[in-house]
């Protein structure tokens, strides 16, 4: 069987033409794909969640930059305490 041709009927090939411009995704699209993405990854069904860990996040940076001991202790409570 030669490529595209399966029992006598007319298929697409099924490879990928790497050379036509037609296929080749602009840097723009694949930049909106990116983004979608990690949107889609991050964010999810639950953007509360994704607000909690960056505030936490924010939280445990400030306090380890000004109290690192406070930090230790402090962060773990307010980690628990997120639901």
């Amino acid at each position: 069987l030669r490529a595209g041709h399966l029992g006598g009927r007319d298929c697409p090939d099924p490879r990928p033409s790497y050379g036509s411009s037609s296929s080749n995704m602009t840097a723009s699209r694949a930049l909106s794909v990116f983004g979608h993405f990690w949107w889609d990854f991050i964010i999810g069904d639950t953007p509360e969640v994704a607000v909690g860990v960056a505030g936490l996040m924010i939280i445990g940076w400030l306090l380890g930059r000004g109290l690192p001991t406070a930090a230790v202790v402090v962060l773990p409570f307010l980690l628990s305490a997120h639901k």
